[in-house]
């Protein structure tokens, strides 16, 4: 008994963390820094000297981009989709299911 305790204590912070930090390469920092200095204001989504960013968050930031050119679009895309889960408009990401469990989507193949 006195052994459960503290090994609890020890995995309430683990379990807590319910995604992933953004870990998919230099990509997603250079999209995300360049959208906030084209924009012309510092976001209060994130702070870009603070890294990794939380998916949430950058697509919190990706769905208020105002997109002007087709290169924008797409990027803006890109980063919606792989921080789908976090989107506020996943649905239009979604698609229906095969075998309830397995998604078309590139960047989310299998979804629970």
């Amino acid at each position: 008994m006195k052994h459960i305790l503290p090994a609890l204590l020890l995995l309430l912070p683990s379990l807590s963390r319910a995604q992933s930090p953004l870990t998919s390469g230099f990509f997603n920092y250079h999209l995300t820094d360049r959208y906030e200095i084209l924009s012309d204001s510092m976001t209060t989504d994130f702070f870009t000297g603070i890294k990794p960013y939380r998916r949430d968050y950058v697509a919190a930031f990706a769905s208020k981009l105002s997109v002007h050119k087709k290169v924008d679009s797409f990027n803006q895309n890109y980063l919606l989709l792989d921080n789908i889960i976090f989107a506020n408009n996943s649905e239009q990401f979604s698609q229906k299911s095969i075998l309830r469990y397995f998604y078309p989507n590139q960047r989310a193949l299998f979804y629970v």
